[in-house]
């Protein structure tokens, strides 16, 4: 496996615990530890804070991270949603939604080319 490849495997297992933890932590209800711990995961490997980042726009996302770190980004953003305060929530939705968005569109060429190879 490749440098790169298991730099990669090891970021998304590490959001993925983060996720995980976050969670559970958030099951009932708002947690601002769970929340501030996901934060740290969304934020690993880029240099920037969290909150940053949801301002950033899907595109400059995507050019910052590349888009095999960006999609688990997407689903931490989300899990983020679930458990921050109702005044947050819509922003890590938003943000979620609009990065699945921006992934989903650069996608779809290479799917459509794969495709027709078949």
């Amino acid at each position: 496996m490749s440098y790169l490849a298991d730099y990669l495997r090891r970021q998304i297992e590490l959001l993925a615990s983060a996720v995980a933890r976050a969670m559970g932590q958030g099951a009932e209800g708002p947690n601002r530890a769970a929340a501030d711990e996901l934060d740290r995961a969304i934020a690993s490997g880029t240099g920037l804070h969290a909150s940053l980042l949801l301002k950033l726009d899907p595109s400059s996302f995507v050019k910052l991270l590349g888009t095999d770190r960006a999609r688990p980004r997407a689903d931490a953003l989300e899990a983020r949603a679930w458990i921050v305060e109702p005044d947050e929530m819509a922003v890590s939705f938003s943000a979620a939604k609009r990065l699945r968005a921006r992934l989903e569109r650069d996608e779809a060429p290479r799917r459509d080319q794969e495709a027709r190879h078949l």
